[in-house]
């Protein structure tokens, strides 16, 4: 865990890791109870003949486990720090429920999303009161878990839309107008606040 204390260690065996340009999947089946008491990242860590010989960061990938324990947000605010994109749950007027990626732009716990044309289509979401969200860690690409957030409409003419929308041209990649998107999102787009229920 983040202090070093080992929280679960396999059997010895032999794992191939076959170079940098692959990608290694290798899974153990855990049947006993493993505590997890800190909340942050942890790391799996290789052995060699009983000397280290490589760490990689991960997030654990246990949603109920961690919203038993009370961790969940704390977690997924972790991974939204590091990462660019969640997925949304949202649900539709005919009462089925639509997932879709969405870039976002962080303030604290609270989450900023635009929606409309020539941006991304998040349909009904403005009309939401609450919608999911499902939270990866961007380094694993694993499900941090889900999580509930509350919906807000940011008015267009508002500061608050100016400031934000300001932030999300850094955040938003491959911008098409550059810094004319500012007022394309005001007259086209809706922006939309997310706060995750804890």
């Amino acid at each position: 865990d983040p202090d070093n204390v080992v929280a679960w260690e396999s059997e010895p065996r032999f794992i191939e890791l076959r170079g940098e340009m692959f990608e290694d999947l290798f899974r153990t089946l855990v049947d006993e109870s493993v505590p997890i008491s800190s909340l942050g990242e942890h790391k799996v860590v290789f052995l060699l003949d009983g000397r280290e010989a490589g760490r990689i960061p991960v997030f654990i990938d246990a949603p109920e486990s961690l919203m038993a324990a009370g961790v969940i947000g704390d977690a997924a605010q972790e991974a939204l720090k590091k990462g660019a994109i969640m997925w949304l749950d949202i649900p539709q007027q005919d009462g089925s429920t639509l997932q879709r990626a969405a870039w976002y732009v962080q303030q604290g716990r609270k989450l900023f999303v635009l929606t409309g044309p020539d941006e991304q289509e998040l349909p009904n979401l403005e009309a939401c009161e609450v919608v999911g969200m499902v939270v990866k860690a961007k380094d694993v690409k694993a499900a941090i878990g889900e999580m509930q957030a509350d919906v807000r409409v940011v008015p267009a003419d508002s500061d608050e839309f100016e400031s934000i929308a300001t932030l999300g041209m850094g955040k938003r990649l491959n911008l098409p107008d550059g810094e004319g998107a500012l007022q394309r999102w005001k007259d086209t787009c809706t922006m939309v606040e997310l706060t995750p229920r804890t």
